[in-house]
């Protein structure tokens, strides 16, 4: 009798730590999953952060680009607007000058 309650102390006792260890185990895997998750998150925010710094650099290229070709035009119409001043100046000096010679 002595023996059987020896085994089923033993059994009860390799069931306690068994049953400690699957806990734990337990613990460990909602603890891991529980990573998973937070990491599936941290990776879509900065995924999609870099997509709108991807297009928000697309943008700033274009208006660079906007830029340029608007500072073009306004230096082009600058110089055309020297040259229509010149001449402009150049009629009014020949017209002060003709009524006086």
């Amino acid at each position: 009798m002595q023996n059987a309650n020896d085994l089923e102390n033993k059994y009860n006792d390799a069931s306690e730590k068994l049953e400690a260890k699957y806990n734990e185990t337990q613990d460990a895997k909602m603890r891991a999953d529980d990573l998973k998750a937070k990491a599936a998150t941290l990776y879509q925010n900065t995924y999609q952060r870099v997509q709108e710094l991807l297009s928000m650099e697309s943008e700033f290229d274009r208006n660079e680009q906007t830029l340029t070709s608007l500072r073009a035009q306004i230096d082009e119409l600058n110089r055309q607007m020297a040259l229509q001043l010149t001449s402009c100046q150049e009629a009014a000096r020949f017209l002060r000058t003709c009524g006086t010679a």
